[in-house]
């Protein structure tokens, strides 16, 4: 991976426009992040190099396929992945302004920040030597003198010609932004080529003899990811790592290796998807687990509850200890383009706001599972997901952890590996923590609820072979599921994936079993290295069915089973 900066210096005032104004001073803004310091995005800039290398191959043709290289066509990414354009040292100001932001937020903020960068320029229509009425114009512009960087990424195989080439595209770029034509966005732009200080993204203590075959991963959203879902599903990371694996190894990558889906977390928390058995009563804040035994009351309305949650002990007045939840509000938002070939038509790209964080696990033999940390290693830890991820979307950070264990897990008193527990019957739940694709006995997709018990069944214990553990046989009891459908498209082959129906997250199982379950947690079903089928089993516990912020001061008077 060549890492290449670009540095921009404006050598007249600049307004890299949003298409939109303030409603009150400005009729056009410049485009500014959370900190309300201004930015280029990278589809702009993305844009401006490739009419610059159009020109280049107009005048000499001899390179004339490095466009299409570079820059992509259509449906085909490009080698090139650009970032949005900063201003210089933004890490150590965004430093700078987090402490302000706290220490002063009456007198610091981002409006304040903006315009502290923002100056105001007039224009008026004349006609006959008089300005024509309600023609006065401002636009907010970015000062002469900002100096921008921003860095671009190239595959290791474009050879130096490309990069030189790139750099001759970067040196014709003299414009920027609004009214090019009319002396704004004049800039001065150089293209250097750094060295690529790769860093180890993992805390193997063990310098690379770590056995274990499960990490755990952080995925941190330095720019918005363009995504329909709330998570991030193991198909797109097994994707990206898919795309720069050697392509001996692919196979093994398909097989060996399960990426579970990437589910919101807050530093050590993590927020699971809300099982399907969890109401609460309308306009209260406490949640009942119908799969721990609370039963409805009559004259009372309840609701489901969605999303994610995180799951943890908190004490009591009486210094006991409850079990409680917080909800996770996913950050999300959506961006309007119009395209500008055809009919010039509105489209909407759905997002998962920056700054969020999503973990899972992957996990896989230790051999595959090096050469995924070295990829990671040569890419500093940079990665790429998400729709229109070679311009300002989808830039991530992704961090390997040998030791997954997180706070918030579901409460589960199994161990890894359960052995028989003797006469003592237990009721058991299964959740699922992501989609799961069965078969039934035919070997076709289905959702029938007998295929998900004898599912079910064959997660514990049982010998078929002895008649004393048939007897045995686990009993399903109450079940809390949904159904959803699953696809996608294959970019790559620009072929629709295979669309299948699923049980959907959140599904819970109860169970009656004297055997305790093969393993507390695990896979089943079809597309486990993509992160479906993802289970966790936990045992009963009637006492906790009732979970909220705080302990009910009525929880006693609460109907029970």
């Amino acid at each position: 991976m060549k890492i290449l900066q670009l540095t921009i210096e404006l050598k007249s005032d600049m307004c890299c426009g949003t298409g939109t104004g303030d409603g009150v001073q400005f009729d056009t803004v410049s485009a500014y992040n959370d900190y309300g310091l201004p930015y280029i995005p990278a589809k702009r800039l993305k844009g401006l190099l490739r009419e610059q290398a159009e020109f280049l191959i107009a005048c000499d043709p001899e390179n004339k396929n490095f466009v299409e290289i570079l820059f992509g066509k259509g449906e085909q990414a490009g080698a090139l992945i650009v970032n949005n354009a900063e201003i210089k040292n933004v890490s150590n100001l965004k430093e700078d302004l987090d402490k302000l932001f706290k220490s002063q937020p009456s007198l610091y903020n981002p409006s304040a920040v903006a315009e502290y960068y923002t100056v105001a320029r007039h224009a008026t229509q004349m006609k006959n030597g008089v300005a024509k009425p309600k023609s006065l114009r401002t636009i907010g512009a970015v000062p002469s003198g900002t100096i921008f960087e921003a860095t671009l990424y190239l595959d290791d195989s474009s050879s130096s010609e490309k990069v030189e080439f790139l750099r001759k595209c970067a040196k014709l770029l003299r414009h920027i932004g609004l009214n090019r034509t009319r002396g704004y966005g004049e800039a001065v732009c150089t293209l250097e080529e750094q060295e690529n200080g790769l860093k180890e993204y993992t805390n193997d203590s063990h310098g690379g003899r770590q056995t274990s075959t499960i990490f755990r991963y952080n995925i941190s959203l330095e720019t918005d990811l363009v995504s329909e879902k709330d998570y991030i599903t193991g198909t797109a990371l097994q994707g990206w790592f898919a795309g720069r694996i050697e392509q001996k190894n692919i196979q093994e990558l398909l097989t060996k290796v399960k990426f579970s889906n990437a589910y919101p977390c807050i530093d050590d928390k993590f927020f699971y998807p809300m099982p399907l058995s969890y109401i609460n009563v309308k306009n209260e804040e406490e949640i009942y687990s119908q799969a721990d035994g609370y039963r409805r009351c009559e004259g009372k309305q309840y609701t489901k509850k969605t999303g994610f949650a995180y799951f943890g002990y908190e004490k009591s007045k009486e210094g006991t200890n409850i079990l409680s939840y917080n909800s996770y509000e996913m950050q999300k938002s959506i961006s309007y383009h119009v395209t500008t070939k055809g009919d010039n038509d509105l489209f909407t790209l759905p997002l998962l706001k920056a700054g969020q964080s999503f973990a899972g696990f992957i996990e896989g033999d230790q051999s595959i599972l090096n050469k995924l940390k070295e990829i990671l290693t040569k890419y500093n830890g940079e990665i790429r997901l998400g729709g229109s991820a070679n311009i300002q979307f989808g830039k991530c950070v992704l961090t390997l952890v040998p030791n997954r264990n997180m706070e918030g897990d579901l409460n589960s008193n199994t161990s890894k590996d359960a052995s028989p527990s003797g006469e003592e019957t237990h009721v058991y739940i299964v959740n699922l923590l992501s989609d799961t694709i069965l078969c039934d006995e035919y070997g076709l997709n289905s959702v029938s609820l007998d295929v998900l018990k004898r599912s079910v069944e064959k997660l514990f214990n049982i010998d078929e072979g002895t008649e004393s553990n048939k007897s045995e046989k686990p009993i399903i009891g109450d079940i809390y599921t949904g159904t959803t459908t699953t696809g996608g498209y294959n970019g790559k082959w620009k072929m629709p994936r295979r669309r299948f129906s699923a049980f959907s997250m959140g599904t819970q199982i109860c169970i009656e079993s004297k055997i305790e379950p093969k393993r507390s947690e695990g896979f089943m079903g079809l597309l486990q290295a993509e992160g479906y089928g993802q289970y966790r089993i936990q045992k009963i516990n009637p006492e906790l069915f009732i979970i909220g912020f705080k302990k009910s001061e009525n929880q006693e008077k609460k109907c029970r089973r």
